[in-house]
């Protein structure tokens, strides 16, 4: 995600650097966990080593570097691992949680206690805020401190003369998931215009009536101008702007550098075979983000009070769902305490509608075949699973888009959107933030934006999974995963100043993207809570992968009482616990009547003493 896009950044950065050198320097942007499994030398004043960091869970590693920092962190670690090594990190997280940027913390520490020598400060930028600030300060000051190695470096080799200068060689290293993921999906439907925004199911109608999700783009959603009008600043955003108030922008995802080449739908496999050959993607059964496994969902059900009858308002009622899913020991060796990931794709609706807002062709659809680099894959697939059409994009991603805007006057506006100036920050938190618009909204709103496929996805970030902690046992439940969840549901609103006099616009519906998908998804079992009303029911699957825990686990022995816990993350991973405790007890006491019950017992006495 984050991490991953800001290191390719840096990296290229880096080439650009260097190309002003005439160094042998060698660049590689690869993750915490590739490193180790290449035994990688990091050692040494010859390396530059740049770590960018993001936290997940409780002040947890990412998944692809839990290897390398369990290596790193144990104490018979040598002292001089790092010995000699230039390293700085950037840490990114979210002043939300308790533990922030606890990762990137520990890393920019433990570096230095084995040798590393550090450069720069540790930088820790907060999504909670403003990121973009400190992200674009830390890029600086990389940058600065690259050329300013660099530039040594050819001062000492040529007051040597002739005499060798051993290579620096910058490392960059992210240890963030990148998801690459496979599905079957749904055609286009015919032109689409934004005064004309369809509703558009995406699931099996219910057969209890409640509030659905928005199947379109909220007509509440203000424009840019009528925000500008609002707020009285249509004259500033006339005016050109300089570019030294505007985001750097990202050489590493250039559209030029993308290309795509897209094919007409091939034939559609079975459901069957689609099955097997999408679970067959994940190298040696390994599932991951980037392989997830298509697992059937067995059962799912509301396990709190749900207004049926529409009374209550959008986000009052609290909605949990309770999912089974069958999920083999073999692909997916769980235990109590572990988290899985669930890959979930943008709406339907509005994949559609930004398929019509591409420039590449008429006839487009989600089942055309794209083809970058060794990579197959489809439009639907890049569209709904592989790229983040919701998120609040970021300042950078926003700008590219003014260069595919045939209106000056709009891509004027946008470069105003995102500067640095007061009337660019008004904007950005109005806009964008007050009203939650991600990417995908944001090209339906802008009337003459038309970039291609290749060049969108230049400005997308990648979807990231959501983490759901596993709420059952395999001891009780082998061959299958609970999990939980809440529906989220919200409400956004500009907030007006008193000095402004206007009518308070309407509320934007919002709703959590992975939830209200899965409530969706599962609706048929949903409005069918009998067991006997479910025959025949369609065959559900969802997208997941194992995340293990490092030591969120049970103690060893089951004589020791229990206090459970869960402030903040809830009691669902306590369910499994409790549930593996049950079984492990009643093993430990058959085990021990065997135990006592075993000899062989005599005696001559009959029934009643006689």
């Amino acid at each position: 995600g984050n991490a991953e896009s800001i290191a390719k950044d840096m990296a290229a950065s880096v080439e650009n650097i260097c190309s002003n050198f005439e160094r042998n320097v060698v660049v590689r942007c690869l993750t915490l966990n590739a490193a180790k499994n290449e035994k990688l030398s990091l050692k040494g004043p010859n390396n530059f080593l740049i770590i960018i960091c993001s936290t997940t869970g409780n002040g947890d590693a990412p998944e692809n570097s839990e290897s390398w920092w369990r290596t790193v962190k144990l104490r018979s670690a040598p002292k001089d691992m790092f010995a000699g090594t230039p390293y700085c990190v950037l840490a990114l997280g979210d002043t939300n949680y308790d533990k922030f940027c606890h990762m990137g913390k520990n890393i920019d520490k433990r570096l230095a206690e084995l040798g590393g020598q550090r450069k720069l400060d540790l930088y820790c930028a907060d999504e909670a805020t403003n990121m973009e600030e400190i992200i674009e300060s830390w890029k600086t000051a990389m940058s600065s401190l690259i050329s300013k190695t660099l530039k040594n470096i050819a001062q000492a080799a040529s007051c040597q003369g002739n005499r060798a200068v051993s290579p620096c060689r910058p490392s960059l290293l992210s240890p963030d998931i990148v998801n690459n993921l496979i599905s079957a999906t749904d055609d286009s439907q015919s032109a689409i215009t934004v005064d004309t925004l369809p509703v558009d199911s995406i699931c099996c109608p219910i057969t209890y009536e409640y509030k659905p999700i928005p199947q379109s783009i909220s007509p509440a959603i203000m424009t840019l101008r009528q925000i500008a009008s609002l707020f009285s600043v249509n004259e500033q955003i006339c005016q050109p702007i300089d570019d030294s108030s505007l985001p750097k922008q990202k050489n590493s995802f250039d559209a030029e550098e993308v290309e795509f080449k897209i094919t007409p739908p091939v034939q559609a496999m079975s459901t069957e075979a689609f099955i097997e050959s999408f679970n067959q993607r994940a190298e040696g059964g390994d599932y991951t983000a980037a392989h997830p496994l298509l697992a059937q969902v067995i059962n799912a059900r509301y396990i709190s009070d749900v207004c049926v009858d529409g009374s209550a308002k959008w986000g009052e009622d609290r909605r949990v769902i309770h999912v089974d899913v069958a999920a083999d020991n073999s692909k997916v060796p769980y235990l109590p305490g572990d988290s899985i990931g669930l890959c979930c794709p943008n709406p339907l609706y509005l994949a559609k509608l930004v398929l019509q807002r591409l420039s590449d062709t008429t006839d487009l659809t989600l089942d055309h075949t794209v083809t970058l680099s060794a990579e197959t894959t489809t439009v639907g697939e890049l569209l709904l699973f592989k790229y983040d059409l919701c998120s609040i994009p970021k300042k950078a991603a926003v700008l590219k888009l003014a260069q595919w805007c045939e209106d000056p006057a709009e891509a004027l506006q946008l470069r105003h959107l995102c500067s640095k100036s007061e009337t660019g920050k008004l904007l950005w938190a109005q806009f964008i933030e007050g009203q939650g618009v991600g990417m995908g909204e944001l090209l339906c709103l802008l009337a003459s934006c038309r970039p291609s496929l290749s060049q969108l996805c230049s400005c997308l970030a990648l979807q990231m999974p959501r983490y759901y902690s596993i709420a059952s046992s395999p001891l009780k439940t082998p061959g299958q995963l609970s999990f939980a969840f809440s529906v989220v549901h919200y409400s956004c609103r500009l907030a007006l100043p008193q000095s402004i006099e206007a009518t308070p616009p309407a509320d934007i519906l919002r709703y959590g993207v992975c939830t209200s998908y899965l409530e969706d998804l599962l609706t048929q079992f949903l409005s069918k809570p009998s067991h006997s009303a479910r025959s025949g029911l369609e065959k559900v699957f969802v997208r997941l992968f194992h995340k293990p825990s490092i030591s969120f686990r049970l103690p060893g022995s089951v004589t020791q009482p229990l206090i459970l816990i869960g402030p903040g993350t809830g009691v669902a991973p306590f369910v499994g616990f409790l549930q593996h405790r049950e079984r492990l007890e009643c093993e430990r006491r058959r085990s021990a009547g065997q135990q006592i019950c075993t000899g062989m017992w005599r005696g001559c006495l009959g029934v009643g003493g006689s």
